[in-house]
Formats: structure tokens, sequence, C-alpha cells
């Protein structure tokens, strides 16, 4: 089962990755076990720039052998970032993290672990907000998102009410004509019943002809020897 893909935030098509390794195909399985694909490897780079593939998440290119999707170096999943709750939550695209802090699972005032910094070092999220445009840009794009969603989520409802529309349809068809098969069957059964009958008539009328010469005869050698 494969999923609609999405562009990710300022991330060029290209991405330094030879065409070779964009042409290379994937399955996503997800924790609950749900397993998506075969998809193309730059659409999921794309998604896990835009957050939708977690650092939980497994990649298999023959659905037997799989690896964490972070080990996977082109979807850049190298960052982790301090949640709400205090949980540090990753390694996911640095990308994605604007889509966290768009939707308040990230304060800004939150610590991010970039990747190539000496171990423990942190930086705060709001220099990264900056980094990439500030707030303006990241609820654009979180906005230009959303209604992305929101109309693939109408083209499915029509195509769904569509769908409804058709099975309704081809189902009243099949009623009328399994009535219409009722009654020609209703017909011909009538049918068959009149021609017994006809025949029946027929018969009667056949021997009602043969009988009547045969008592003409006996009649009239009667009548012979009276006279005589």
């Amino acid at each position: 089962m494969a999923l609609a893909g999405s562009r990710g935030v300022g991330r060029a098509d290209a991405g330094g990755r030879s065409e070779s390794c964009c042409m290379s195909t994937w399955y996503l399985k997800r924790p609950n076990g749900a397993v998506y694909g075969p998809v193309a490897q730059k659409d999921l780079c794309d998604w896990a720039a835009d957050g939708r593939i977690g650092p939980d998440d497994r990649l298999s290119q023959d659905r037997e052998t799989w690896i964490r999707a972070p080990e996977l170096a082109d979807l850049e999943m190298v960052c982790s970032v301090e949640l709400r709750d205090g949980r540090m939550y990753g390694p996911i695209h640095i990308h994605a993290v604007i889509q966290l802090l768009a939707r308040e699972a990230v304060l800004p005032g939150a610590t991010l672990e970039l990747p190539g910094a000496e171990s423990g070092t942190v930086t705060l999220i709001r220099e990264l907000w900056h980094a990439l445009g500030g707030r303006e840009q990241a609820l654009r794009e979180t906005r230009r998102i959303i209604e992305e969603s929101e109309k693939a989520r109408e083209s499915l409802r029509r195509e769904h009410m569509l769908g409804l529309a058709r099975i309704d349809y081809y189902h009243r068809q099949t009623e009328q004509l399994s009535q219409r098969v009722q009654q020609l069957a209703d017909a011909e059964r009538e049918l068959k019943q009149k021609s017994m009958l006809l025949a029946a008539q027929q018969d009667f009328l056949r021997r009602r002809a043969r009988h009547k010469p045969a008592a003409a005869g006996a009649k009239e050698a009667k009548e012979a020897v009276t006279e005589g």
C-alpha cells in the first residue's frame, strides 16, 4: 500500500543524491506493524523532511531484512529534539523539527542536538527557526501542507461518495434485472400452462371428430334394418 508524498520545507529535488540512489525502492514499516510500499527512495527523503518518518520506523528492500529508518543516510535523519514533556525525540530530519514547532509539539526554547557537534552540545530551536526563515515561513509551509491535505481529503471524499452512488445504481439495476427475470419466468410458466391446455383441447376435438363418423354409420345401418 503506497502513501501520497508531499514536498519538504525548502528541500531541493535532487538533494545531492545520485540518480541510481533515487531510483531505489523501499518498504516502510510502522511500529504498529503496518507496511507501506514499494516507495521510491526520493519520496522517502521527502517524507523524512516532512516529518512523516519517525525514528522507530524501519525500512527494507525485500521485506525480510529491516533497518531503522535513520540508518539510511540519504534520509538525513540526524537531529534529536526536546519535546514539550522534556523527552528527547529523534533522530529525525532537521526540517521535521519545523513541523513539530509549528504544531507546538516543540517549544521555541527547547534544545536540539545537531549533527557534527561535540557530544552533548545543543543549540536553541529559536536559532534554527530564524536560520530557516523564522515563524512566518514555518507557518506558511504548515498552512500549505494543511491545505494540500484538505484538498486530498476532499478529493477522496468525493471519490468515495461517487463510488457509493455507483454501488447504489448497480444495486438498483441488479434488483430491476432480478425482477425482470422473475417476470419472464412467470410468463414462461403461464405460456406453458396455456400450451398444455390448448394441446388438451386439440386432442379432445380430434377424438370427437373421429367419433362422429362412426356414430353416423351405426345409425344408418340401424335404420336400414328397420326398414327391411
